[in-house]
């Protein structure tokens, strides 16, 4: 969910191209290069904040109907991708 207010404005900037190809590989989970894979209670309280955080700008800027379109999005193309054989 952190590129999803950076993916929308890219969207509405420049528009959107679909592919059947793998077009960008990208990370998902621990290890990663922001995230410990075994984060202490600190680390943990930082990724709320800053999750409520985006999630309060993206609300008043273009309110919660895309805030939440956009997590519902987001969590069927996470399901499909690990529903996904490898």
């Amino acid at each position: 969910m952190e590129d999803a207010d950076f993916h929308v404005r890219a969207i509405r900037e420049c528009g959107a191209y679909f592919t059947d190809k793998v077009a960008v590989k990208y990370r998902i989970g621990s290890p990663s290069p922001m995230h410990s894979p075994n984060p202490d209670e600190l680390q943990l309280k930082m990724q709320r904040i800053g999750h409520g955080k985006m999630q309060t700008k993206s609300r008043r800027e273009r309110g919660a109907l895309e805030l939440y379109a956009m997590a519902l999005f987001s969590q069927v193309l996470l399901r499909n991708e690990r529903a996904r054989p490898p």
